[in-house]
């Protein structure tokens, strides 16, 4: 998640123009009203060009969490 959304998870521009998307900032309102199982379904099976990433459920817990500091 780094890697493509930054540590501050605003997203990184170059890699958004390299793989042509708009990276949306984690913290945005858009991404926060997500409900905590959409956050989870979107990490773990992927959405638009976001491939899945393969975590256990208290992994995916984490982020989630990691995600609701960045508003």
């Amino acid at each position: 998640m780094q890697a493509l959304h930054g540590a501050d998870g605003a997203g990184v521009p170059a890699i958004a123009k390299t793989l042509n998307v708009t990276l949306k900032p984690l913290g945005s309102k858009e991404v926060q009203a997500k409900s905590d199982a959409d956050l989870k379904k979107d990490t773990t099976a992927g959405t638009g060009k976001m491939k899945p990433v393969k975590l256990t459920d208290a992994e995916a817990s984490d982020v989630v969490a990691f995600l609701r500091t960045l508003k």
